[in-house]
């Protein structure tokens, strides 16, 4: 690539010769080549994908509202170096002696971000996602701290629709986990806050996506 030049949209775009290039915008170490065929959301709809070229050469399939988000950076090659960098670090990754916590942070950012996921639907495919300082796992430890006991997991609490995010996680026991689990009920049997809520998130999700 020739290099690399920032416009008012705020996203680098490369140095083609053509003017404001409509592609080769750059999102973390990946490079957007062209406008893929959607991914059917499994909740119905559609998910625009991009076909982008990682820093590393590797060319994946990648769902825009990730790039949009920062969900996705690189195909794996960063967050590889980096993993054996914290494994190091915070000890918790250790082959045979990983710790509880840290299989919940997996696990949280899998079902946010990973399509492939069987639980995405309900996560990432709602528009649920993790913030930008969770994405280290040290900070999740730091703010979280352990676990109580090995009866307590991740809940999102108080707004069981929101975000994993200080403020809003803490670890709980299965029976307050059942009574902060979301309404699947239709929208009529909403209360009218709830309801406000509801319509608000759905439509910023629209937005979004």
């Amino acid at each position: 690539m020739a290099g690399r030049v920032r416009f008012k949209d705020g996203f680098d775009h490369c140095m083609c010769g053509e003017g404001d290039c409509p592609f080769h915008v750059i999102y973390g170490h990946w490079t957007i080549l062209e406008v893929a065929p959607p991914l059917r959301r499994p909740s119905g709809g559609w998910i625009t994908q991009m076909r982008a070229e990682c820093v590393c050469g590797t060319i994946r399939l990648v769902l825009l509202p990730n790039l949009i988000r920062g969900l996705s950076k690189s195909c794996g090659c960063v967050r590889e170096k980096q993993r054996w960098t914290h494994r190091f670090r915070h000890g918790d990754a250790r082959k045979g002696r990983t710790a509880r916590e840290y299989t919940v942070w997996q696990a949280m950012r899998k079902r946010c971000m990973s399509p492939q996921c069987a639980q995405y639907g309900d996560y990432g495919g709602r528009g649920i996602m993790v913030c930008e300082r969770w994405m280290q796992y040290e900070n999740f430890l730091a703010d979280m701290g352990r676990r109580p006991s090995s009866a307590h997991s991740l809940d999102r609490f108080p707004d069981v629709n929101g975000n994993y995010e200080p403020g809003n996680c803490r670890w709980a026991t299965s029976k307050q986990q059942r009574a902060n689990q979301r309404k699947r009920a239709r929208l009529d049997q909403f209360t009218d806050e709830e309801l406000t809520g509801e319509l608000s998130r759905r439509a910023a999700l629209r937005l979004i996506l």
